[in-house]
């Protein structure tokens, strides 16, 4: 009796996965978001499938289609500047985004000085610098090419963030 409960255990909890697994499928693209302060998407903005012929999780991205969203959203964005930061060892783009406000991007230099200070120099940062630093975070996706979960959610994200409003 005790392994028939563990094992209707384990198939109520597969099952409870492959549920939201199914339905989280469905969640990237709603046009009704429910994050808080968002009230829609600009519509300037291409979603991933406009860009790749196919919605995000229909199929592995392929790395030159992941690098031309980037770009164009870039493009498109004012809250997105594309750059790159290297190659593979198979000689293919290692790009990013950074994404920010514009009026941030004007001044992303600063930014960046102040925010090394924080880790060389604290001290010599002021209480009223760091209270209007924009945080800083760093997203890195996939350090394994066979992941390709964390590229689609890296597109989804930036498309999220760049359209947002």
């Amino acid at each position: 009796m005790k392994s028939l409960i563990h094992i209707l255990s384990l198939f109520f909890t597969i099952g409870i996965f492959a549920t939201t697994v199914v339905f989280s499928q469905t969640l990237p693209m709603l046009n009704n978001p429910s994050a808080s302060g968002v009230h829609g998407y600009n519509e300037a903005i291409p979603q991933p499938d406009a860009v790749l012929g196919y919605k995000i999780g229909e199929k592995h991205t392929r790395p030159h289609l992941i690098v031309e969203y980037f770009i164009q959203v870039g493009q498109v964005s004012d809250r997105v500047v594309y750059g790159e930061h290297g190659f593979t060892y198979d000689g293919r783009k290692l790009v990013h985004a950074i994404v920010t406000l514009p009026e941030n991007h004007r001044q992303i230099d600063e930014i960046k000085r102040v925010n090394r200070l924080l880790s060389t120099d604290p001290a010599s940062v002021s209480d009223d610098e760091l209270s209007t630093m924009p945080a800083i975070v760093w997203m890195g996706y996939g350090v394994h090419g066979n992941e390709a979960s964390s590229f689609e959610a890296a597109m989804l994200l930036l498309y999220h963030l760049a359209a947002g409003e």
